[in-house]
């Protein structure tokens, strides 16, 4: 589900680039917000999904950090584009950079088992790469860096 509405995203920021009436407009903006109304339970389930019970809160912390900071950063380069030569280009971008999302989630989509993505097991992310041993909270240690 998160490739199609990214595929929506990429559609209806696309047809920016290349519409001039109001109503296309619109248009536009109805296809980009129907995607968002897929993409964003989606995305927190999957989140969610990867997480430990333990440690669900911090994933759900970084997992909205991964918006905020690309919106932050984004206006700033979103401005460059625009006073460029070709202000088309934005939307341009946003629409390969929509069908690259698209890939990556239909790729995420092979290599991860089905239940994991339906929320039926959790992935463990040591298992993946150990990169911080954490310790026990109840003991009151500092966690360790490996």
């Amino acid at each position: 589900m998160m490739a199609v509405g990214n595929l929506l995203y990429g559609i209806g920021f696309g047809m920016y680039g290349i519409i001039t009436t109001i109503p296309m407009v619109f248009l536009a903006m109805i296809i980009i917000t129907i995607g968002e109304m897929i993409v964003a339970p989606f995305s927190q389930s999957i989140a969610a999904n990867f997480a430990p019970e333990d440690k669900r809160g911090r994933y759900m912390t970084i997992s909205g950090f991964s918006g905020l900071i690309p919106m932050m950063f984004g206006v700033i380069g979103a401005g460059a584009i625009i006073d460029s030569s070709n202000p088309n280009a934005l939307w341009y971008l946003c629409f390969i950079l929509s069908f690259v999302a698209v890939a990556g989630y239909l790729l995420l989509n092979k290599v991860m088992p089905k239940s994991t993505l339906d929320g039926e097991t959790q992935t463990d992310v040591a298992d993946l790469e150990p990169i911080i041993e954490l310790t026990s909270v109840e003991s009151g240690e500092i966690p360790i860096m490996e």
